[in-house]
């Protein structure tokens, strides 16, 4: 058993690290990267028909 109280031990035992936000931040960047490339993606999808449909109306 510890001698600590209940608040002491909510506190995390050691001190974040510069590690521990590059973690965070990379995953953040790679899944904004990841939106960004399915919504193009989905966009483009989309809207191929209808510029294949005015290319051929008014060619």
């Amino acid at each position: 058993m510890s001698n600590r109280t209940a608040f002491q031990t909510a506190d995390a035992d050691e001190p974040h690290n510069f590690f521990d936000l590059v973690i965070h931040l990379t995953f953040s960047a790679v899944a904004l990267l990841a939106t960004a490339v399915s919504l193009e993606a989905i966009g483009f999808i989309a809207w191929q028909p209808s510029t294949f449909l005015v290319a051929y109306i008014f060619d």
